[in-house]
């Protein structure tokens, strides 16, 4: 990462599941400059993708978590690919 605090507007890329699967994970930050993510200084926010009757669901959960420079509310891309 170029810049120190969160990502000021986060993309994610969601690619295409088998019919009956899904998949989990998470975006981790800190403060990108000290080491206070020993301390517990950190964010995660939790990503799920699972399959429907109808395509796919995308779920970008809340974040847990915070550290200086953090930014609760922003924007998030989902780029969904065919």
């Amino acid at each position: 990462r170029l810049n120190p605090g969160s990502y000021n507007h986060p993309v994610f890329v969601c690619w295409p599941l088998g019919a009956k699967t899904g998949s989990a994970g998470e975006l981790y930050e800190d403060d990108g400059e000290t080491t206070g993510y020993q301390d517990g200084q950190q964010s995660r926010i939790p990503l799920r993708q699972e399959a429907t009757a109808n395509g796919r669901r995308i779920v970008v959960g809340p974040a847990a978590g915070t550290f200086r420079g953090f930014v609760r509310k922003r924007p998030v891309s989902l780029i969904l690919p065919m």
